[in-house]
């Protein structure tokens, strides 16, 4: 699915397992729900994606551009992702790891002290 384009898309209910979206376009999608555990998403566009609920565990988001996606109860344990998912995605409700937990309080500006 490299560099595979998807527009206005309503791909659910559907599971990739481990696959690779590398520079694909899921931009606007409706992917509540599914199963993208394990998959390579490097430098794919997910704004305005919605991935509610959505399984996402080992997944790698390095480079995704995340503007307006929502995220809101999405499993992102395991994820690798950028800062930057941190502040441009909706993630109210999403499970995350203390890894991840941490990473999200550093890129809102947060100051942990021991």
């Amino acid at each position: 699915m490299l560099g595979s384009v998807f527009v206005q898309c309503r791909l659910r209910p559907v599971t990739f397992d481990e696959v690779d979206f590398t520079l694909a376009m899921l931009g606007g999608n409706d992917l509540r729900g599914a199963d993208l555990s394990g998959c390579r998403l490097r430098e794919t566009s997910l704004v305005e994606t919605d991935l509610r609920k959505a399984v996402l565990r080992g997944a790698d988001f390095t480079g995704a551009r995340t503007a307006g996606t929502r995220l809101d109860g999405a499993d992102l344990r395991g994820a690798t992702v950028d800062p930057a998912l941190w502040t441009t995605a909706s993630l109210t409700g999403a499970r995350v790891d203390v890894g991840q937990a941490v990473a999200f309080a550093a890129a809102h500006g947060l100051r942990l002290d021991a």
